[in-house]
């Protein structure tokens, strides 16, 4: 029979090895806990590093293990969520969060200045339905193919079809879902085709890009455009909400790459289509006041030439008008008035440029 004190010493050594026990599993969880930190953190700055080199040289990657990403977080100032917080992002972005990602360049070429972003996206499949077929609507379809990356020899894929009626329609190359160029290719010539309003059930990862008269809210898989008008504008619903405003195909493809629903932090198309268009605003004051300057350092050098300083004039009056608009309007592209203003500047810029260039006068 125990002793008291042996008793005792049993239950003090059970104690003790409880107390212990607790010790080694709190600092292992938290080692594990560190560890899992410390490669996220490690693969974030990887992709950072990543998207940057693509900002800066145009080839585009593939990436793989981006794990345990919350958000894009759209919102001023944008970053990339995670446990570990918000990550700032230096450059225009067009990221949907997944393990593994495609990362190219895209952008719009103005004539006298390229704004270039970063799209970072997993597979996405993407019906075209133009019940509307004017020359405007191919041309739109064209436009927004152009903006979406393009895969081709790279991992996860970007395809591209139609949506006809009932009828998903995919496998329109050599039997296999057509590629950004293949399906270019397609669209070279679609006079004759006529499409009825799409009704299909949707296939997962798939979204349809309907381009139609008058839209009526959709599903969060849908967005639905009204034909650009004269100026180039049009309606843009994403996912059965909006409408907003769309100037160009890049403004349709990041709305398609924030998604028709809003996540956690409240981010959607609608709040990637608002940052893209900040960050446009941002570099296009900054791209003014640069073009303005190179301009008045050539004046000098061509005060003989008549023809080019009435170019000179007129780059800077349209380079004036587009800087003024949009120090004056900081959500341009809410306001239709705002809007078509600010396309009818970009066209002028870019007209005045060209006439720059024709006569020989943008270099001294």
């Amino acid at each position: 029979m125990l002793s008291v004190y042996e008793a005792f010493k049993l239950v003090l050594g059970i104690v003790i090895s409880l107390v212990i026990l607790t010790v080694v599993i709190y600092f292992t969880t938290n080692y594990i806990g560190v560890q899992k930190d410390a490669k996220q953190a490690a693969t974030l700055k990887a992709f950072l590093k990543s998207a940057g080199d693509v900002y800066t040289t145009g080839d585009a990657i593939g990436f793989a293990g981006l794990e345990g990403l919350i958000s894009f977080d759209a919102h001023p100032p944008a970053g990339i969520v995670s446990s570990l917080g918000k990550a700032p992002v230096t450059f225009p972005l067009l990221l949907l969060p997944a393990d593994d990602l495609f990362i190219s360049a895209n952008g719009l070429d103005l004539g006298w200045y390229d704004f270039r972003v970063v799209e970072a996206t997993p597979r996405l499949r993407v019906l075209f339905n133009p019940v509307d077929t004017s020359d405007q609507t191919w041309d739109l379809v064209r436009g927004i193919v152009a903006a979406f990356p393009s895969t081709e020899f790279f991992d996860p894929k970007t395809t591209f079809g139609f949506c006809d009626g009932a009828t998903v329609i995919e496998n329109l190359c050599a039997s296999t879902a057509c590629e950004q160029d293949d399906f270019l290719f397609e669209l070279i010539n679609p006079s004759g085709v006529a499409f009825a309003d799409c009704t299909a059930t949707v296939p997962e990862g798939a979204v349809v890009i309907k381009v139609i008269p008058t839209c009526s809210l959709g599903s969060s898989d849908v967005f639905c455009l009204t034909p650009p008008n004269q100026v180039g504008l049009g309606n843009l619903y994403i996912g059965g909400e909006g409408p907003v405003i769309y100037k160009d195909p890049l403004d349709v493809v990041a709305a398609v790459i924030g998604g028709g629903k809003k996540d956690l932090y409240g981010n959607s198309g609608e709040t990637l289509f608002e940052y893209k268009n900040r960050a446009m605003r941002t570099e296009l004051l900054a791209a003014t006041d640069v073009l303005k300057t190179r301009v008045l350092l050539l004046g000098p050098a061509y005060l003989q030439h008549a023809t080019c300083q009435a170019a000179f004039n007129d780059i800077l009056l349209a380079l004036s008008n587009l800087s003024s608009l949009l120090e004056t309007n900081e959500d341009y592209y809410a306001d239709p008035s705002a809007a078509a203003a600010y396309v009818a500047a970009l066209t002028d810029a870019r007209q005045a440029h060209e006439s720059l260039v024709e006569e020989g006068c943008d270099y001294a």
